[in-house]
This record gives C-alpha cells, sequence and structure tokens, in this order.
C-alpha cells in the first residue's frame, strides 16, 4: 500500500458557540435535523476557528467566506469553488443573506445607518471585511 504521507487521525471538529449567527446558518443549511457533536470544540469567533483549523490538518470547522484564507480551504459543493462570484450568482449554494428587519419602514438614524450600509462607501468597508455585499441592481 503506497503511504500519502498522511497519518490517521481523528477529525477535530471546531464548532461556534450557540447563539452565533455563523453556527445558526450552518446548522439550517448544512445540519438540518442533525446535531453538531457534542465534542466538538467551541469556539466565540469565526477568527479562532479559522486559526485553530489551520493550524491542525486533522481539523474541520465552519467560518464566514470572507474569512478563509491562505491557512484555511473552502469546500467546493458539487464542483463549485467557493467565491464571491459564485455566490453572488447562486452557483455555489452555501450563503446565507443578512438581512435588516425593522417593525415599520426605517426612519432618522435607523435609515440612516441602512442606507450608508447599502451606498458605495459602505459597500467598499464590508467589502474590505471579506463580506459578499450585492451588486447594485440588486439593492434597488
Amino acid at each position: 500500500m503506497e503511504s500519502t504521507g498522511r497519518q490517521d487521525s481523528k477529525i477535530h471538529v471546531i464548532t461556534r458557540e450557540e447563539g452565533s449567527g455563523t453556527r445558526s446558518a450552518f446548522e439550517i443549511l448544512v445540519m438540518g435535523a442533525a446535531e453538531i457533536t457534542p465534542r466538538a470544540m467551541v469556539q466565540d469567533s469565526n477568527g479562532v476557528v479559522r486559526q485553530l483549523v489551520g493550524d491542525d490538518p486533522a481539523a474541520i470547522g465552519f467560518i464566514s467566506l470572507g474569512l478563509v484564507d491562505e491557512k484555511v480551504k473552502a469546500l467546493e459543493l458539487e464542483g463549485v469553488t467557493a467565491t464571491r462570484d459564485n455566490v453572488i450568482n447562486g452557483s455555489y449554494g452555501l450563503s446565507r443573506p443578512f438581512l435588516f428587519i425593522t417593525l415599520t419602514q426605517p426612519v432618522g438614524q435607523v435609515k440612516q445607518f441602512i442606507d450608508f450600509t447599502l451606498s458605495p462607501e459602505g459597500k467598499e468597508l464590508l467589502d474590505a471585511e471579506g463580506l459578499v455585499t450585492p451588486e447594485e441592481s440588486e439593492t434597488e
């Protein structure tokens, strides 16, 4: 039997804490009715999950696409690479929207905040943080 250079090891599962938006999306989009193993290492930030997975070849976890870097790899789904463009065009099937929800039509500072977030300056800041922002035609 030919050696691949890898050693057999148990998989180390890294997860976000309950109540995390990232974890909630993962549970809904991936886990369905199944539960994350109680043996998973629970972390309080995507950055720590990325660090732990990047430092351990036997680890697996989930983080936002914007935090994927040279230390960790995003999974391909049905042959589609996790990229900003593939999320925008819908071909990468594992993404979630960020929603602004208000009881009534937003006014005042709430409207100003939402308008800023959707402005070119706001989108530039979000892009710099690795978030996938909608195209112009999607925000109108």
